[in-house]
Order: C-alpha cells, then sequence, then structure tokens
C-alpha cells in the first residue's frame, strides 16, 4: 500500500513542480513587461510608463493576422497603425502611415522582395542599376533645391509635360561652380543634331546650326520681327566684320571696314 503511495505522489510531486516553474516564469516576464507596459488582450501591449496608453504593439489593426504594427494615439486618443510589418513572408514589408484612425494614408512602403522604397503618388527609389530615382505616376513631379528656410526652392528641376523637363529659378553650370548665364558650359559641347538660337524678341526667328545631308549648314530666318534682317558677323567692340542679308532679290555683303576683299587682295 505504501509503494503505490509513493508511486502516486512522485508524478504528483513531479507536476506541482512543473507548475511552480512555469508560474515563476510567467510571473518573471509579467512584472518586466508590466513594469513599463499593459497587456491590454493577447493581440497588444500597450506603454502606460509615461501616464498614458501613448503607444503599443499590436496586430490586426490595419494589416492581417500576421503583421506586426506599431501604433501612437491620433488626435482623439485612438490608437492608430503607424508602421506595419507584414508577415508570413521571408521578405515582408515595411509601411509607413499618417492620419486619423480609420482614414490611415500610406506614405512610404519598403517592398520587401524587390527592396524598392515608394513614396507619394509615385516616387520609387530602386536598388537596381546601382541605385536609381523614379518620380512621378501623376502630375508634374519635381526635385527643389534650396540653401535657406525662406524661400520655396532656389532651384527646381520639374517634369513639365511629356518628354519635357525644366530648370526653373537658376543658371546652369556643367564644370562650372560660378555660371553667369543660365547655361554656362566649361568645355567643349557636341550635338548629334541641329542648334536652333532664336529671338528674345520672337521665337520663330533665329539661327540654326546643323546639317543637310553630308553637308554643313546655317540657317537663318524664320518668321516675324528680325527674321529678314540678314546675319551679321561681329567682333570685340560690336563692330560688324561681314553682313550678309538679301534687298529685291540681291545679295548684300557689307561691313563697317568699308572694303570687303574676295579672294587675294
Amino acid at each position: 500500500m505504501r509503494r503505490k503511495r509513493m508511486l502516486f505522489l512522485i508524478p504528483m510531486a513531479l507536476i506541482s513542480g512543473l507548475l511552480l516553474i512555469m508560474a515563476f516564469k510567467y510571473e518573471t516576464v509579467y512584472a518586466i513587461v508590466s513594469k513599463n507596459w499593459q497587456i491590454q488582450d493577447q493581440f497588444s501591449l500597450f506603454n502606460a510608463g509615461r501616464g498614458g496608453m501613448d503607444v503599443s504593439i499590436t496586430q490586426g489593426l490595419k494589416g492581417g493576422p500576421h503583421t506586426m504594427e506599431f501604433t501612437t494615439a491620433d488626435s482623439k486618443n485612438i490608437q492608430t497603425p503607424r508602421i506595419v510589418l507584414r508577415g508570413a513572408s521571408d521578405y515582408p514589408d515595411t509601411e509607413f502611415y499618417s492620419g486619423p484612425r480609420g482614414a490611415e494614408i500610406l506614405r512610404m512602403m519598403i517592398n520587401g522582395p524587390s527592396g524598392n522604397i515608394s513614396w507619394g503618388g509615385g516616387g520609387i527609389l530602386r536598388p537596381d542599376q546601382g541605385g536609381s530615382i523614379e518620380l512621378g505616376d501623376k502630375g508634374t513631379p519635381y526635385l527643389d533645391f534650396s540653401n535657406d528656410t525662406n524661400s520655396d526652392y532656389d532651384a527646381r528641376l520639374i517634369l513639365v509635360g511629356d518628354d519635357a523637363l525644366s530648370f526653373t529659378g537658376t543658371r546652369v553650370g556643367i564644370d562650372n561652380y560660378s555660371p553667369i548665364a543660365k547655361l554656362d558650359v566649361n568645355g567643349d559641347i557636341a550635338t548629334r543634331g541641329g542648334a536652333s538660337i532664336s529671338s528674345n524678341n520672337n521665337n520663330l526667328a533665329g539661327v540654326g546650326l546643323g546639317w543637310s545631308g553630308d553637308q554643313a549648314t546655317i540657317r537663318m530666318g524664320g518668321d516675324g520681327p528680325g527674321a529678314k534682317n540678314g546675319l551679321s558677323i561681329r567682333e570685340v567692340g560690336n563692330t560688324t566684320l561681314l553682313k550678309v542679308d538679301e534687298s529685291g532679290g540681291v545679295l548684300n555683303l557689307t561691313s563697317d571696314y568699308g572694303a570687303i576683299c574676295i579672294g587675294r587682295c
């Protein structure tokens, strides 16, 4: 009889000891957790260390059951998702939100599988090709540059339309830190097509440098004011070396120097 009682008590003692160990571990963990946090339910952990439930770690507010969501109180003191980690994947997405509870706006996302960082209406930072940036999706995306806090921008690079990019509010220097014109190039310029220079008074009149087949051409004219006034070649001091124009079907060559020599003189 005593042997049977011992056989019964041994398992009971083992079970009781195991329960005590588990209870001790639970109380220790709970004490550590509850020192600065409150367990709201089996899904949520709230911070109450500074006198209020300011932030939390939870699940299922914005994403599904496989998410970890970091929340803060909105203006109505309702916990609202701000950072969402989507799990059940080896490459989870990370999402950043703003706005009130129930009307959160996705501001930025790190795509887990691709590594792309997207923001706004269509801006994308891609890790491919050594790192590339795409701005767009809708509207007129732009990059602003400013060296003070008082102006909207000092220089803006903006997409003004399909296949049209513009620098505004600035001078552009290429290999030049002190540009004195809208475009100031320190070096050679090469073009594979034509180069047209229009008049400030009339963009329909201008001079074009280009090619006609295998022959280099200088084309002048156009429509409107200045289009039929010919071509002047001038030196320093605005002195006309040669002016070429047409009048009544006659080609005129004139110069401020009075005499023009063609051939050996």
